[in-house]
């Protein structure tokens, strides 16, 4: 009755697992999350193509106005890249070019301020400190500031989405990561001979950096612009702890009024509003920096679980059902030979140890193989063709080996899946847990050798029937894993991928709501 009750009880778990695996491979919002481990990598090629992600070919840029919006924004994120790398001097009528890329870009954006700063930045980087002081103070007129970051990087993350098949939140986590502070960080840089020399310049720093941080879609950007507003009025980037808190009242409250004895009385009042905006900005970015940092690296670990955990569960239990079928195989057919020849086992221990070796270049764990070869050719004198009556205790072990090595070759397939090589630049090496979990596996093989002859039964008959039941328990529980696993991991990469959404179209306002306005 009990045996019954336990076969129906198996009937019954393999029945749910195989209809809830069936399901999920069928539903088109799964199916892309079932086989991720077993496509390749395709999000290279568009990574490598992409300004964000990549070393700029080419210096010279086209005709602006023959530019869409978003090519001339790419455009200005090459020039930046190459102006900042090492790899090329740019040469006068290179940066001639570049000039009357702004230029134009400028006409036909007359309220954005970035493309007048940009080239006011490279005036500043050919050390044209009066034409750049020209170029600054005519940004400083101009109404909101645009690098074009966020439809950057939104196209960014459909490039990805198309070329991997399926639009995942690993994706969008990456084109995060691929932001760039570039332009902010090289106008910020490339000003100094000209934005704080006289009350006119650092009122105009004051009155640009104020609309960066207006602008700003990233906490690099606000950054960049804080540290240049604080140069405008103190002459330091972090004034508070250069001058202390007396000192840095007396000059905020006193720069107004050198910039209205300058510049007049409605300059004057402008620069207190926009010393209010900045100090508010201030604290904002103060207390919302860090958090960006740490819910990065967050989203880089849960979206690479809900991208990578329920194929990479699949795939580990299908190699554990593998097994056990191999156990099956070996247990009926060899299970009669009491004594199996040991030279045809030797003989196959030092090909698996050579196959071994050649894959992975682990000498110890081509050594493993081998001792485990010896040990199963020591003779056994008295056999018999029984089949091994499995105690709780021992049915117990031999279950919690396999999930230990279901769980190292599920992180082995996690860490050397295409979401982990973009996402975890300093990845564990994924073939270390996979060697384990063999390792963990083959564990098994002396046991079934010491339950062989301590029962009096044949070799091959134990080591079958104990992969077999090493190997389908754990391809049941993988499996259950799998189904269980692939709602909560596609829920999960829905909500992130919205919470992404809104980062990418504004950091602050992603993180705070009660951002500056």
């Amino acid at each position: 009755m009990e045996v019954a009750r336990l076969t129906g009880f198996r009937l019954f778990a393999l029945g749910f697992v195989l209809c809830g695996i069936a399901v999920l491979m069928l539903h088109p919002r799964s199916r892309p999350v079932m086989a991720y481990a077993f496509q390749p990598d395709k999000v290279g090629p568009v990574l490598a193509a992409n300004p964000l992600s990549n070393e700029p070919f080419e210096f010279f840029p086209p005709d602006a106005s023959e530019m869409d919006t978003r090519s001339r924004y790419m455009t200005a994120f090459r020039i930046v890249r190459r102006l900042r790398s090492d790899w090329v001097r740019p040469d006068e009528l290179d940066l001639s070019i570049v000039h009357t890329f702004a230029s134009k870009a400028a006409a036909l954006e007359p309220e954005n301020a970035y493309w007048v700063e940009l080239d006011a930045a490279v005036y500043g980087f050919e050390s044209e400190p009066l034409r750049g002081l020209d170029s600054w103070i005519a940004a400083s007129t101009r109404g909101r500031w645009s690098t074009g970051e966020a439809a950057a990087l939104r196209q960014l993350w459909d490039d990805l989405a198309s070329a991997d098949g399926a639009r995942l939140s690993w994706q969008g986590a990456v084109a995060l990561d691929h932001a760039s502070g570039g332009p902010t960080e090289f106008i910020a840089k490339n000003i100094g001979d000209f934005a704080y020399k006289s009350v006119e310049a650092r009122y105009a720093t004051l009155l640009n950096a104020s609309v960066i941080l207006d602008s700003a879609r990233s906490f690099s950007m606000a950054g960049s612009a804080i540290a240049m507003a604080n140069l405008a009025v103190f002459g330091k980037a972090d004034p508070i702890d250069a001058l202390g808190q007396r000192r840095y009242e007396e000059i905020k409250s006193a720069f107004p009024s050198l910039v209205g004895s300058a510049l007049g009385a409605e300059a004057s009042a402008r620069t207190r509003r926009e010393q209010q905006n900045v100090e508010s900005w201030q604290e904002f970015y103060r207390s919302g920096a860090p958090l960006a940092k740490s819910q990065m690296r967050r989203l880089k670990v849960e979206t690479l679980l809900t991208a990578s955990l329920p194929s990479a569960l699949l795939m580990s239990s299908l190699l554990l059902a593998g097994l056990g079928l191999i156990g099956k195989v070996v247990a009926t057919l060899l299970g009669p030979v009491l004594n199996p020849d040991r030279r045809l086992l030797m003989a196959a221990g030092i090909v698996v140890a050579l196959v071994l070796f050649a894959r992975s270049g682990a000498l110890l764990l081509s050594l493993w193989a081998l001792t485990l070869t010896a040990i199963l050719c020591i003779p056994q004198f008295v056999a018999r063709d029984e089949a091994i009556e499995w105690r709780r205790s021992d049915r117990l072990a031999i279950v919690s080996l396999s999930v230990f090595g279901l769980c190292l070759l599920t992180l082995h397939f996690v860490l050397d899946s295409t979401p982990a090589t973009y996402l975890l630049r300093t990845a564990p090496n994924a073939s270390l847990y996979g060697s384990v979990g063999a390792v963990a596996l083959s564990l098994s093989l002396p046991s079934a050798l010491v339950w062989a002859r301590v029962r009096r039964v044949s070799v091959m008959r134990a080591v079958g029937e104990t992969l077999r039941l090493l190997g389908f328990a754990g391809a049941l529980i993988g499996l259950s894993a799998t189904i269980l696993s692939t709602p909560l991991a596609l829920w999960r990469d829905a909500d992130n991928r919205d919470f992404i959404e809104r980062w990418i179209r504004s950091e602050p306002a992603a993180f705070r709501p009660d951002a500056p306005q």
